[in-house]
């Protein structure tokens, strides 16, 4: 398929639209990227971040910023949203968001937008800066809904707009799942996005991130760190930043074996540093990143094997007090 083949007549008038609007400038630059973002396992243990903000005192002089989905704030009262933003203002913390651009509640771009731009705004009302967008695997859930990759391209570009025209100053990249989704696959995907959004005379994904399910690298034998680090040049060669996420990928194995433990979160996101750096792999992003309710302690910083604890050693890893 060729990276600009004529998109389907219904989405046209749309993107008739943004192209005579022309695309969206600001009088800012856009926000710089975070090297290393951190979420929390769940939505109390990100509340606990900025409760007991004495307790990864170390961890938060290393990290850039932190990661959520919406849903992260969606109990939150409007008193802790309020002091939260304050704390992340007096942190020096950037707020990136893991969005659905295609879903199961919609397969329309900017309807998808629309359906949680009120958490954003909350956000916002509330003294938050949302300084980067990733969408939540778009190709790989359309996929599953058997979308065609023109409509699923055509989809995906409209929430990119939309996301251009109400958060100018924000970064917007996409995540997408390896190995499942084989490298030939990844850089043509990636090539049509820039491609299109080119054309519209809009501006490229400024990050492409990777879910790695590395443990597929041995257990089923398909893809390998040095095809990771593939798709990681192509990114370079194209001008977006590679962003890779750290995780315990043997997560199942560990639980069905019975030796699920909180040690099995921390080895595996060291684990996952060492092999990719031994093929040559250094992401412009580190994100580390658990949806697997792991580890179950978070804090402190100081206790063995917890999540802030985890993040602190994976920088000390890497070499450095701060990244």
């Amino acid at each position: 398929m060729t990276a600009c083949k004529q998109l389907s007549w219904k989405v046209l008038p749309f993107f008739a639209a943004m192209a005579l609007a022309g695309p969206m400038t600001s009088a800012t630059a856009a926000q710089p990227m975070s090297r290393l973002v951190i979420n929390a396992p769940t939505s109390q243990d990100f509340q606990q971040l900025f409760y007991e903000d004495d307790k990864w005192t170390s961890t938060r002089s290393m990290v850039n910023g932190l990661l959520a989905v919406p849903f992260t704030f969606k109990h939150f009262s409007d008193d802790d949203l309020q002091q939260f933003g304050s704390q992340m203002k007096s942190w020096h913390k950037t707020l990136d968001l893991e969005v659905g651009a295609i879903k199961e509640w919609s397969q329309d771009g900017e309807k998808s937008f629309q359906l949680q731009k009120a958490e954003f705004d909350r956000l916002g009302q509330h003294g938050w800066i949302i300084s980067g967008f990733a969408m939540d695997e778009p190709l790989s859930k359309a996929m599953s809904l058997h979308m065609s990759e023109d409509a699923t391209l055509e989809q995906t570009i409209r929430f990119i707009i939309a996301v251009r025209r109400n958060y100018p100053d924000a970064l917007i990249g996409d995540i997408e799942p390896f190995p499942s989704r084989s490298v030939d696959e990844h850089v043509r995907w990636l090539d049509r996005l820039q491609a299109r959004l080119h054309q519209l005379g809009e501006k490229g994904l400024d990050f492409y991130r990777v879910d790695p399910d590395w443990v597929a690298f041995q257990v089923a034998h398909k893809g390998s760190w040095s095809d990771l680090k593939k798709i990681e040049d192509h990114c370079h060669a194209s001008g977006v930043k590679f962003s890779l996420i750290y995780w315990d990928s043997d997560f199942w194995q560990a639980k069905q074996s019975g030796t699920l433990s909180d040690k099995t979160w921390y080895d595996g996101i060291m684990k996952e540093q060492r092999s990719y750096a031994a093929a040559g792999g250094k992401p412009d992003q580190y994100v580390i990143e658990s949806w697997t309710g792991q580890p179950k302690t978070v804090l402190p910083d100081s206790a063995p094997y917890s999540f802030t604890n985890s993040a602190r050693d994976f920088v000390r890893l890497i070499g450095g007090g701060k990244l």
